[in-house]
């Protein structure tokens, strides 16, 4: 499972279960094994390349249209291979909370 950081009782989630290509992913309450919800990250030692959806292996995480937009949708899409920059991410990043800005 995804979960984010900062609210780690929710995960990422295939809207519906559904593997066609533009499916929303979305976050969710996190369920213990749930197949919506079980992603393959990538190994090595950069953690860098596709999140694929361990249901479906041949779909991965998508940034729709590999937009830089704030709101852009992510969703599953056919796995197009390492280097598609929409499709690249990076697992293991270190993330900090920053304070508040007066």
């Amino acid at each position: 499972q995804i979960r984010w950081a900062k609210f780690p009782e929710m995960c990422l989630d295939v809207a519906g279960g559904g593997a066609g290509d533009g499916t929303r992913v979305q976050i969710w309450e996190c369920e213990a094994g749930h197949r919506d919800m079980e992603f393959l990250v990538p190994p090595g030692p950069d953690g860098r390349g596709e999140i694929r959806w361990a249901a479906e292996p041949g779909k991965c995480l998508d940034v729709r249209g590999g937009a830089l937009a704030l709101g852009t949708p992510v969703q599953l899409w056919a796995c197009m291979g390492g280097g598609q920059a929409k499709q690249d991410f990076a697992s293991g990043a270190q993330t900090e909370e920053l304070g508040q800005f007066t």
